[in-house]
């Protein structure tokens, strides 16, 4: 595994100063590029600008681009959290959905004749 960080150069994890490997930082951000919802993607933009403030943001007709190999690992922790948040969030918007519609009992009226 590659060091990708400075900080731990022994390459030894742990909760404090986690080690980002390539195929992990890919992982993520093929999550983020999943993304659809505006309101999620400026939430990202906020955690690697708020942890990364000098970071270069290039802007044009096709999007913002950024150089993502290199953020600090408080802005991996805190993607993969957010995430992870989003996708829970998800999971439970659609478990509601569904209890709903079983609460409903759209799908079983008696009187209904097919």
């Amino acid at each position: 595994m590659l060091n990708d960080n400075p900080d731990n150069p022994d390459n030894q994890y742990n909760q404090d100063n986690p080690i980002y490997s390539f195929d992990k930082k890919e992982r993520l951000v093929q999550e983020i590029q999943k993304l659809k919802k505006q309101k999620y993607l400026l939430d990202v933009e906020n955690i690697i600008v708020k942890n990364n403030p000098d970071i270069y943001i290039t802007v044009n007709s096709s999007g913002k681009y950024l150089y993502f190999h290199n953020l600090t690992c408080k802005t991996y922790i805190e993607l993969e959290k957010y995430m992870k948040y989003i996708q829970n969030t998800n999971k439970r918007h659609y478990s509601d959905n569904t209890e709903l519609i079983t609460k409903n009992n759209v799908f079983g009226k008696k009187n209904n004749k097919y």
